[in-house]
């Protein structure tokens, strides 16, 4: 968390990825760990819709094990 609202911290996730020519398909968001603890797995599209609390994190899987993928999914 580095003070931005979630949607400005996913503004600059899309800006830099741009231009260091990173695609991201879909991402891990933590959301408030420790207190309420949520987990959201989408692409940045369908986050930016979300409203997610902060102190956030995101994480940009690469290559996932098969379980991985299948929790993340269901």
């Amino acid at each position: 968390d580095i003070g931005l609202k979630f949607k400005d911290a996913l503004d600059q996730l899309i800006k830099s990825g741009k231009s260091k020519k990173v695609k991201f398909e879909r991402i891990l968001v933590c959301s408030q760990l420790g207190y309420e603890g949520r987990f959201y797995y989408n692409t940045i599209f369908h986050l930016k819709k979300k409203s997610v609390k902060a102190p956030f994190c995101f994480v940009i899987p690469g290559k996932m094990h098969f379980l991985e993928n299948e929790v993340l999914n269901n």
